[in-house]
This record gives structure tokens, C-alpha cells and sequence, in this order.
């Protein structure tokens, strides 16, 4: 893409798309969901209470995704 690219990259986990920095990058919610499993399962800190309220709000938003 280079590094004149100004827009939103909008993409799932593939690493292809983390070779070139972009301004601003749009992960696919689905693809999200295995990074927040695993973070619940790193113990100290909030890990897990993070982790869990991420995958409520991703859950949330496929169930409302249907009224769009």
C-alpha cells in the first residue's frame, strides 16, 4: 500500500496487512475474538476482566448487527 496511503485499512488478522504502517486500521471484529480468549487466559492485571467485558461488546454487536 506505501506509506502515502492516508486512509482506513479495514482488514482481518492476516500479517500480510502489517507490513506497511497505515494512519489508521479497522480490525474484522470476528478475527478479534481468539486475541481477547487468549488475553483472558494471561493471568495478572485485569486480563481477564478486560478480556471478557471485550468479548460481551463483540457479542452484543452481532446480535444487533442483524437490525442494520
Amino acid at each position: 500500500m506505501g506509506y502515502s496511503y492516508s486512509g482506513v485499512l479495514s482488514c482481518d488478522d492476516f500479517t500480510t496487512y502489517n507490513v506497511d504502517p497505515v494512519k489508521a486500521e479497522h480490525k474484522c471484529q470476528a478475527h478479534l475474538l481468539p486475541h481477547f480468549k487468549k488475553l483472558i487466559k494471561i493471568s495478572g492485571l485485569n486480563h481477564q476482566a478486560i478480556g471478557t467485558q471485550f468479548i460481551d461488546l463483540i457479542d452484543e454487536g452481532f446480535k444487533n448487527y442483524v437490525l442494520f
